[in-house]
């Protein structure tokens, strides 16, 4: 679920210096797509939602495979990424191909949760040695949800 302190950090963000294209990867319920749409009507948007492949592999075989590396075959000004809930090592292989096709930003959204999948999620402290700014967005819920920004 994406908190309205997501939206309003997200919209803060290109507003400052609108992007031509964004790339939106790992959608979970098009709210991102659908801010872009609403207060950035003139931006190139493409969505990758890989959810028609076994949710149990997602984390550990889909994104090792050919999928990012399929996407990624133009660059963008903008690379968005929900839920990132990789290992060390996975997560800072997709981060460096994200980072080698993002112009200007790269933002990830990640939670501050320990999910049960037997690794370690990112913290903020993770991305901010990897230089990233980090945007903390914690709503009434037990959403405790935050942004890790790459400027380039």
């Amino acid at each position: 679920m994406i908190n309205p302190q997501v939206l309003t950090t997200l919209i803060a963000l290109l507003t400052k210096n609108p992007p031509k294209s964004v790339l939106e990867v790992h959608n979970e319920n098009a709210l991102i797509g659908y801010c872009i749409r609403t207060y950035f009507p003139n931006i190139h948007l493409d969505c990758v939602t890989p959810y028609s492949i076994d949710y149990a592999r997602l984390y550990n075989t889909i994104y090792d495979g050919d999928i990012l590396r399929q996407v990624f075959k133009s660059k963008y000004d903008v690379i968005f990424h929900h839920s990132w809930e990789y290992d060390k090592q996975t997560g800072t292989t997709v981060l460096e191909m994200i980072r080698a096709k993002a112009r200007r930003l790269v933002i990830i959204l990640s939670l501050l949760e320990w999910y049960g999948r037997g690794v370690l999620l990112w913290t903020p402290e993770d991305f901010k040695l990897r230089g990233a700014n980090i945007y903390l967005c914690h709503s009434e819920t037990k959403d405790r949800s935050f942004l890790a920004v790459f400027c380039k």
